[in-house]
């Protein structure tokens, strides 16, 4: 009986010592931070703007250097809210859809816009996703003022800074496809041509409303 209890002891010693080893080389579990994989995107968007007419009050007020053009961009995203976004847009003077206010002087200006933002995205990978951008951009334009008669036309070459705040929304098609429409309110650069000034071109800060289509695939 004595021999018994003496191995039915050692026995349990044995296991214990052994249960006790196997815990100690157990690797303890490492707690480790989520990684967010940033989306790419690449698009391209069609649109014009203008400047808030003040002087002829039967004119719509956003038809002053009405400028008409098209752009590239990209994005990157960070999770389902954040995202940054860099493009480059080529603007043109162009009167249409609507037509300059009577006596303003012929006015033809070129503009390459180089932009950068940063926004917040509502309801990320929704059907409808509302968002809102912050930015800044670098304009160089080309401006050619003709005041008719014998005075010749006056030309200069500007670069501008711009700043600019939109507001939009993407309708998503598809799992990479989505297409949307953007607003912005944007201070830039202005030039007044409804004087008889034909001796310099001097661009003065001014407020336009923009209105941009574009449509745009995630990668």
């Amino acid at each position: 009986m004595k021999n018994r209890s003496l191995f039915c002891g050692s026995f349990l010693l044995l296991s214990a010592l052994s249960l006790s080893s196997a815990r100690a080389e157990a690797p303890m579990p490492v707690a480790t931070a989520a990684v967010v994989t940033p989306t790419y995107t690449f698009g391209a968007r069609i649109g014009g703007y203008g400047f808030r007419e003040h002087t002829d009050a039967a004119h719509n007020p956003w038809t002053d250097c009405r400028m008409n053009g098209l752009g590239v961009f990209a994005e990157r995203a960070f999770g389902r809210v954040a995202f940054v976004e860099a493009g480059v847009d080529f603007y043109f003077a162009e009167s249409w859809p609507f037509k300059p206010a009577a006596g303003e002087t012929e006015m033809d200006r070129v503009s390459t816009l180089t932009s950068f933002a940063g926004g917040l995205r509502m309801f990320g990978g929704k059907l409808v996703s509302p968002y809102v951008q912050l930015g800044a951009a670098l304009e160089v334009t080309r401006v050619t003022m003709d005041h008719g008669g014998d005075v010749a036309p006056v030309h200069g070459t500007f670069v501008l800074p711009v700043g600019f705040l939109s507001i939009g929304g993407d309708l998503n098609i598809g799992a990479h496809l989505s297409a949307g429409l953007d607003l912005r309110a944007l201070l830039m650069g202005h030039f007044d041509h409804e004087t008889a000034d034909a001796t310099a071109l001097r661009p003065e800060l001014g407020m336009a409303a923009q209105m941009q289509f574009y449509a745009k695939y995630r990668l």
